[in-house]
């Protein structure tokens, strides 16, 4: 999970914008309205994205991407893969979509959160490097849900 506090600090002109087209969403660890923080892909490389800033309208979210360490990159895998494992998530496709993938069984998905409360430790931003920043901009797998229940 990201670090809201420390990331909305930085000085967005320290550093370069890069295309949100670039971006290719691996997975998201926070959400509300829209993915807040996970892992994504930029050129080839894992980065971790953080939730910086959102207009006005809510309708563009700006993003800090951060180079981590290969430890932390293998750490937040783990956790993703456990996560999956439990189902009730969402996981993102090739072409920047995603679909639903369903709980495991009942109970899964509520295990699995009470677990990663216990015993996720949290990364600590302030040494990663930042690597720059994008906006969102519609971007399919950044936009907030929702969820049609079909008549029977």
């Amino acid at each position: 999970m990201g670090d809201y506090q420390f990331t909305r600090q930085l000085d967005l002109a320290r550093y370069p914008e890069i295309p949100g087209t670039a971006v290719r969403v691996l997975w998201s660890d926070e959400w509300y309205d829209g993915t807040l923080s996970g892992m994504a892909e930029v050129n080839g490389e894992c980065l971790y994205y953080d939730f910086y800033h959102e207009d006005d309208n809510a309708d563009v979210r700006t993003f800090v991407l951060y180079r981590l360490t290969a430890e932390q990159v293998a750490y937040e895998r783990g956790w993703r893969a456990l996560e999956e494992e439990a189902g009730g998530v969402l996981v993102f496709n090739e072409e920047g979509g995603f679909e639903y993938l369903p709980e495991r069984e009942p109970g899964a998905r509520e295990a699995f959160t009470a677990r990663r409360r216990q015993e996720h430790r949290r990364l600590d931003l302030r040494t990663a490097t930042v690597v720059g920043w994008f906006r969102d901009r519609g971007h399919p797998a950044f936009v907030g849900v929702q969820v049609h229940q079909g008549s029977d």
